[in-house]
């Protein structure tokens, strides 16, 4: 066991701005005559006293002109200028110096939330989160950061017209509070673009107009010749929150943007009510301050993004000082074992367009994809057979208006019933338009709002629904016959659906409105019906959609009573599934349903707006809803289940959830609550699996540990944001003794606290520091016997404890020898008690025996195979393999041990 002495030297903090006033330091004039014009026309006119407002850049720069890494601009620089509320830039030197847009101001706001710096359109380097006060002064200890607001970029907006009153806290809990209504603040505008509202007072100064400085005289004009050229559109909602501004504790409003955050005191002079935040000091403190990061090339962003969801906050919120330790001796054993590359599998989740707005039909194609409807934004999205997504026909593709079902011959054709536009489209495999027929109307080929179609041979049946008919078709379109019409005696419909063909030929039909399904010959000859309105067994509350198996046995959407009923050819009930709700094998009036040719059953759980995928007795096997499956946001830990399952922690906000894999990459299931639920995570930190089968999930952005079933069944939580016994400010990493007690690692308080399987407190040790037992961000936890096993991060090293908490050692300083480290974050423990840590910094994993002696090392940064980039969370299964998640290539790297 070695312990070391540590030298610790600590860079100053970041310099916050109180509200109605201006930090000035190393005052200096706008570099060059484009930054001078852009810093005349708002500010000029408040230096020499015309106006009282805020000001948009301060009364000078503190920094001159200076270069800065950008990779498009020539020579891979540009120039920059710092002033306290933003940066001045000039990224293109040969564009038009005319336009307003010639001088930028950069999207600090986003990377100081998302721990990204942009060093070119689709190149950036991964830092941390700003933990800086986005308002007030800087000692307050209860103030929101900018890493608080990273848990908070997908919340959805408030309606127009709206009042604010919701509260946010340090540690990014959001709650009502019904007495800000007194201050009469309301939601002015959705933003079309991020999908975020804009506060009353904020939209009124972002149109606001007011005398400006012109280039000869002062004149009244609007402010901004764009109403987002300051400040860049929404990123957040608009937040309340208590925050010390001079000493004093005051409410504020506050709002980020992607280039600037506003806030809104109403204790200040009415024209300084709205100020722009120091956001230009922060940035500048931020940047340099923190250690250069790994430059990873993205997506391509745009000058001006128009998603939120292109920002990845880290999973932790760390300090942006180091300490440094004093070098020690390191042992250099030639490791015993060597690990070599095995496999990975992911990539980056960037979310298409939206997610999947409704589910009206699902239908496999002959090589086994699925494909689903989603007729209110026009499109059919294509998934493999593991559900994963793979792309769109439609809206831009094909001029679909409402398309509702779909199905494919047996070449793989795919025929569409676009219902708005009253006909059938064919599309080749590849996805072109090779055909199609029908025009409104109520005679013969023609169409009244066509919503399910079936194809035997080369026959193809549609439900003309409008027209209350069957019609039967060639696949070029050519009509044979039909049958039908409005009513509800045998033969007739109340709206047809779905439709479907047996073994024999005979057609079932989904007579919705009449909540019974029919039987035809091929023909059209009346042979039978079964259901009838209720909730009972063979019962119906609107028979959506039919589909048939091999065997003739009959699948049909109850509708209204959100279950999928089972009968045999006859219409005799055999069993069901399925009931009201968001969760597994759960619906919310299910439509469209369809089997493939492995007899698995998808279900259009529309308004969950998701297909579900079962076995064909029911038995729930995973989701398709948009492009996360098998794709990473944030991949932060990873984890072994009791099964060898692989369980990987992904936060990327908006989407946080928990995925599982098979070990060979193969996705198994994608876990998420549902939308507005209690246990709805607010980012996901970590994840483990008791000896029991149950998971405890760390949701960091809510600041406490829920507890799951086996099948991830919802059985409780506890932790509430705050610094006592069982509180917790940033939770990050978890793991279990053997006696099941539960240890976690409560970063913001610096500490680890221990409870027992219930989530009763147990203790608690730690404090910020550098001495043995003290803590400066630690983030992950293994156990192995009486020995507890702590990444210390920004103090560069492991700290080992007994189960008590009593320190027992520790190895490691800042460095890139051989037991050296720059900021571990990972660690795991193998069977044989051997330690494996992720070596964050230096992109690598290093091996030691249980007391800290130096084994191997593997891995160096890159995102080639076998390089890691920006890697954090690692697990080692039974047979020894190591995984391994990275952030920088969104990626689960699997290492296998050889000799």
């Amino acid at each position: 066991m070695r312990r070391r002495a540590v030298v610790m030297f600590i860079v100053g903090p970041a310099c916050l701005f109180l509200l109605g006033s201006v930090l000035q330091v190393g005052a200096l004039a706008p570099g060059n005559e484009h930054f001078q014009r852009t810093w005349a026309r708002t500010d000029q006119p408040v230096a020499a006293g015309q106006v009282s407002r805020t000001w948009m850049w301060g009364p000078d720069g503190f920094t001159g002109e200076i270069s800065e890494t950008y990779s498009e601009s020539p020579g891979g620089q540009r120039t920059v200028q710092y002033f306290d509320k933003a940066r001045m830039e000039i990224t293109n030197p040969s564009g038009d110096s005319g336009s307003a847009w010639y001088v930028t101001n950069g999207l600090l706001v986003v990377e100081l939330i998302s721990g990204r710096l942009q060093a070119g359109d689709s190149t950036f380097e991964s830092r941390t989160p700003a933990a800086v006060n986005v308002a007030g002064d800087a000692d307050d200890p209860a103030g929101p950061t900018y890493a608080t607001f990273g848990n908070l970029l997908g919340a959805s907006p408030a309606a127009a017209g709206v009042t604010l009153t919701m509260r946010l806290s340090r540690s990014g809990q959001v709650t009502p509070d019904p007495e800000l209504a007194e201050q009469g603040l309301t939601v002015a505008r959705i933003d079309d673009v991020t999908n975020h509202s804009i506060a009353s007072p904020f939209w009124d100064f972002m149109t606001s107009s007011g005398t400006i400085w012109d280039g000869t005289s002062y004149v009244q004009a609007p402010l901004f010749e764009n109403a987002y050229f300051a400040t860049g559109r929404p990123i957040t909602e608009p937040y309340w929150a208590n925050v010390k501004v001079a000493g004093t504790y005051q409410d504020v409003l506050m709002q980020c943007f992607e280039r600037r955050c506003l806030t809104y005191n109403p204790a200040n002079a009415p024209e300084w009510r709205v100020e722009a935040g120091n956001v230009g000091r922060h940035y500048y403190d931020w940047r340099y301050a923190q250690p250069a990061g790994t430059a990873t090339a993205t997506t391509t962003a745009p000058a001006m993004p128009t998603a939120t969801s292109t920002i990845a906050p880290s999973p932790s919120v760390t300090p942006t000082t180091s300490p440094i330790a004093s070098p020690s001796a390191s042992p250099t054993t030639i490791p015993p074992q060597k690990y070599e590359y095995s496999h990975s599998w992911g990539g980056e989740f960037v979310p298409i367009a939206s997610r999947l707005n409704l589910v009206s039909d699902v239908a496999a194609d002959p090589d086994g994809d699925v494909w689903v409807v989603d007729p209110n934004l026009n499109r059919l999205l294509e998934f493999d057979s593991q559900g994963r997504y793979k792309r769109q026909i439609g809206p831009e593709t094909v001029a679909f208006k409402s398309p509702f079902a779909m199905e494919f011959d047996a070449a793989g054709n795919l025929y569409v019933a676009d219902s708005f536009n009253n006909r059938i489209v064919k599309l080749s495999p590849g996805g072109e338009v090779t055909g199609g027929w029908g025009t409104l109307g109520s005679g013969p080929g023609q169409l009244n709002n066509p919503q399910g179609i079936a194809i035997r041979g080369t026959t193809v049946y549609v439900a003309d629904t409008s027209n209350y008919r069957i019609q039967v078709f060639d696949l070029d379109g050519n009509v044979i016959t039909g049958w039908g019409s409005q009513g509800s005696a045998a033969g007739q419909f109340n709206s047809t659906s779905g439709v479907a063909v047996d073994s024999a030929g005979n057609i079932y039909v989904a007579d919705s409105g009449n909540h019974r399904v029919q039987v035809f010959t091929s023909a059209g000859g009346y042979l039978r019906q079964f259901g009838s309105e209720g909730s009972g067994n063979g019962q119906f509350k609107f028979a959506e959609d039919v589909a048939i198996s091999d065997d003739d046995t009959v699948y049909v959407t109850d509708w209204n009573n959100n279950r999928v009923q089972i009968f045999g050819s006859g219409g005799v009930y055999r069993g069901q599934w399925g009931r009201d709700g968001t969760g597994r094998g759960e619906f919310a009036n299910p439509w469209g349903i369809a089997i493939d040719a492995a007899g698995n059953i998808y279900v259009a759980d529309n308004l969950n707006y998701r297909a579900q995928k079962f076995t064909a007795n029911g038995e729930y096997l995973f989701e398709m809803r948009d492009n996360r499956r098998g794709l990473f946001g944030i991949p932060g830990d990873v984890t072994v289940g009791l099964n060898g399952s692989i369980l990987v922690a992904d936060g990327l906000p908006g989407y946080e959830r928990v995925q599982i894999y098979l070990p060979d990459g193969t996705p198994l299931e994608d876990f998420r609550p549902a939308a507005n639920a209690p246990n709805l995570f607010g980012f996901v930190a970590s994840v483990a699996a008791a000896s029991d089968g149950s998971y405890y999930v760390v949701d960091t952005g809510h600041s406490r540990i829920q507890h799951y079933s086996s099948s991830w069944q919802y059985l409780g939580q506890w932790g509430t944001p705050g610094s006592g016994p069982g509180q917790f400010d940033s939770p990050q990493g978890i793991a279990f003794d053997q006696d099941g007690d539960i240890y976690v690692v409560d970063q913001g308080n610096n500490r680890v606290q221990k409870f027992d399987s219930s989530g009763g407190f147990i203790s608690a040790w730690g404090s910020l520091g550098s001495a043995g037992g003290q803590f400066d961000a630690p983030i992950d936890i293994a156990i192995r016997g009486e020995t507890v096993y702590v990444t210390d991060t920004n103090n560069n090293r492991v700290q080992m404890f007994g189960r008590d908490g009593s320190y027992l050692g520790e190895w490691g300083e800042q460095g890139a020898e051989p037991g050296q480290f720059d900021r571990p974050i990972g660690v795991a423990v193998d069977t044989a008690g051997d330690v494996f840590v992720v070596d964050h910094g230096n992109g690598r994993v290093q091996k030691f025996d249980g007391e800290g002696m130096f084994l191997s090392a593997w891995g160096s940064p890159g995102s080639q195979p076998g390089q890691l980039e920006v890697p954090w969370g690692i697990a080692v299964d039974s047979n020894g393999d190591v995984y391994v998640t990275e952030q920088g290539s969104f990626r689960v790297q699997v290492f296998r041990p050889s000799t």
